[in-house]
């Protein structure tokens, strides 16, 4: 896993840059950035890739839709790099966050977007040569960080028998215990719109207080029954 430092993945900085610059965590300081979100509202996950030189076609993304977005409450969190695949096949390069006051503020903006910017999919596929999005109504008040110096990891599972998917989930997170790791956020139920499909049953982030703790669990978990899981990807995040 000493790989992992060295392993970094060249991330869609304009995105990024932007992000740092207009987005609202509810605390953004140089050892963490935390988050704060409400029963009722949506957190959007969006995993990037972007294409090369789309500098200039996504700041004009940003000035045509993003104002849409923004009447209908979206917010821009915060953004991450992502440092290397652990598990599965999809190596993205960034991690973007962002929020939404409800769901029907949310869905409103995918069925009323394309009015207001009528090449808004052709616009996205320019840029981006992957945009997988989850989104997923907050049932309970949450509160989640991320903090520098530790090794944050982002772990999607896809279920194909529920009942042994909910035994693998429950040592899975034992596990995750037993080996001193903190589970950040863990959220089921997401959605994702037609044409931007990543939709895993169960979604973790967790924090481990170095590499190698990681590591010990890492193993373990290449080495439990994985009845029920269709599918993982798994990655660890550059902050």
């Amino acid at each position: 896993m000493k790989q992992f430092r060295a392993m970094k993945s060249v991330c869609s900085f304009s995105l990024l840059v932007y992000l740092c610059t207009f987005s609202t965590p509810v605390s953004a300081q140089s050892d963490s950035v935390a988050f704060s979100l409400k029963k009722g509202e949506v957190l959007d996950l969006l995993f990037l890739i972007q294409k090369p030189e789309t500098q200039a076609l996504f700041k004009d993304y940003v000035r045509t839709a993003f104002p849409v977005g923004e009447e209908m409450s979206y917010k821009s969190l915060t953004g991450f790099r992502i440092g290397v695949n652990l598990q599965g096949n999809y190596q993205p390069q960034s991690l973007i966050l962002a929020k939404w006051d409800n769901m029907e503020k949310r869905e409103r903006f995918l069925t009323e977007i394309e009015d207001a910017v009528p090449d808004f999919h052709e616009r996205r596929r320019a840029i981006w040569s992957s945009f997988c999005l989850t989104y997923y109504e907050v049932p309970s008040d949450i509160n989640f960080a991320v903090r520098k110096g530790k090794f944050t990891v982002i772990t999607a599972y896809w279920s194909d028998n529920e009942r042994a998917f909910g035994r693998f989930k429950q040592e899975w997170l034992k596990e995750v215990q037993r080996a001193g790791g903190r589970v950040s956020l863990l959220m089921e139920d997401g959605k994702s719109p037609l044409g931007y499909f990543y939709q895993p049953d169960l979604l973790i982030m967790t924090e481990w207080e170095n590499e190698e703790s990681f590591e010990l669990f890492h193993l373990l978990n290449l080495k439990m029954n994985h009845k029920g899981v269709k599918h993982v990807n798994q990655l660890a995040l550059n902050y």
